[in-house]
């Protein structure tokens, strides 16, 4: 439609004569609510009314025709890959979704999984979803006593400022390799008994830390293997003497000194009656 000195519209700018994907503008068409609207004919014959941005923002590119024939076609994404997986073959269409097989680069599995899925990165296996729910656990498990109980542990053997390392680092005492990375001792931790309350144990006193010597046992329980630990054999059986006072019915100390300061046999120290000589 040509214009009239006078008549053109503000900002006008004629696109007649240009193309756009299979429209071809013929005419201007006037005005389309707010904006200019155009004359193009489809490569396939049919007439169509555009507005100009639709057709400058690429977002129609022919009268439909275009999408009818593009229906059934799809993108071959074979030999994509990202950090965890690989396409490998189609593997056809469900619910109208093209799905593709893919290869797990962790563990080697053939999962199946929607193109749209894969394009955004969100084809994932099974391993990868453990994995990840892994990571969140690990991460929740720093936030736990579990995980001040294994930086005590560790300063308590490395850590050559602490008090506490000349009982431990200085008498040898270490880490098992395993127990370096916390995610392995949280996992160890929570299948084997642990409590808030409780401390860990090594079974024996000079041994180090690892799964086969330690054990969770309630606070109150760890003096009971000290190495300072006075232990008294009566009646060929064993029990510290903490224990022996307390079947008896007699003051620790009282005990202690009879043993040590009036050399006393264990039966005589906790029986005697009356002053020490």
């Amino acid at each position: 439609m040509p214009f009239k000195k006078g008549n053109v519209p503000h900002n006008f700018v004629d696109i007649t004569g240009e193309r756009y994907g299979k429209l071809y503008v013929e005419s201007y068409a006037g005005k389309k609510g707010d904006q200019n609207a155009w004359n193009c004919k489809c490569d396939c014959g049919n007439n169509v009314v555009v507005c100009t941005h639709y057709l400058t923002s690429g977002k129609t590119k022919s009268c439909g025709c275009l999408r009818k024939e593009n229906k059934g076609k799809f993108q071959d994404i074979t030999g994509y890959e990202n950090e965890d997986i690989i396409v490998v073959s189609l593997f056809g269409k469900k619910s109208g979704k093209i799905y593709w097989n893919c290869k797990c680069k962790h563990c080697g599995k053939i999962n199946q999984s929607a193109a749209s899925n894969i394009k955004k990165n969100e084809a994932t296996c099974k391993c990868i979803h453990k994995k990840r729910i892994g990571e969140s656990n690990s991460m929740a498990g720093r936030k736990t006593k579990i995980y001040s109980k294994w930086i005590g542990m560790k300063s308590r053997c490395f850590n050559q400022k602490m008090r506490s390392y000349k009982d431990y680092g200085e008498r040898g005492i270490t880490i098992c390799e395993e127990w370096l990375d916390f995610d392995n001792f949280y996992k160890w931790s929570l299948e084997n008994g642990y409590k808030d309350g409780y401390s860990i144990e090594r079974k024996d006193v000079n041994g180090n830390y690892c799964p086969n010597n330690c054990c969770w046992i309630p606070l109150e329980n760890q003096a009971k293997n000290k190495r300072n630990t006075l232990y008294i054999e009566i009646n060929n059986e064993r029990k510290r003497l903490k224990e022996w006072c307390e079947i008896y019915g007699v003051n620790y100390k009282t005990v202690y000194q009879r043993i040590y300061k009036y050399d006393m046999s264990p039966l005589e120290a906790l029986t005697h009656i009356g002053k020490e000589k």
